[in-house]
C-alpha cells in the first residue's frame, strides 16, 4: 500500500516567479516535512484583477522552468475566479489518497 503524500498547495500570481517564491517552497518542504509542493499561478488573482500581469500561460511556463530541482510541480492554472479553498478541495476530490496543506 502506498504512503499518504504531504502536499502544500502554493498558489499566486508568480508574476515573475523569483527566488523569494522558491526559498518559501524550500523551507515548507523542510520544516512541514512535505513530498511535494504544488504551484499553481492564479489565471487572474483576485486582489490584482486591475492590474496587467502576463499571460497565465507565460507564468505556468516560468514556474516549470524554475522548479525541476524542488520537490515541486506545476501541473495546472488556477480557474479564473477560483480561490485556494476552491483548488484545495478539488484536488483533495481527485486524490484522495494525500493530504493537502
Amino acid at each position: 500500500m502506498d504512503r499518504v503524500k504531504r502536499i502544500a498547495i502554493y498558489g499566486g500570481t508568480f508574476d515573475p516567479v523569483h527566488l523569494g517564491h522558491l526559498q518559501v517552497a524550500r523551507r515548507l518542504l523542510e520544516l512541514f516535512a512535505l513530498d511535494e509542493v504544488l504551484f499553481i499561478p492564479a489565471y487572474v488573482a483576485p486582489h490584482k484583477r486591475k492590474l496587467s500581469v502576463s499571460p497565465a500561460i507565460h507564468r505556468y511556463a516560468m514556474l516549470a522552468l524554475a522548479t525541476p530541482s524542488l520537490s515541486s510541480s506545476c501541473r495546472r492554472l488556477g480557474v479564473f475566479g477560483e480561490l485556494t479553498f476552491t483548488t484545495k478541495k478539488s484536488a483533495r476530490s481527485r486524490r484522495t489518497r494525500n493530504e493537502f496543506a
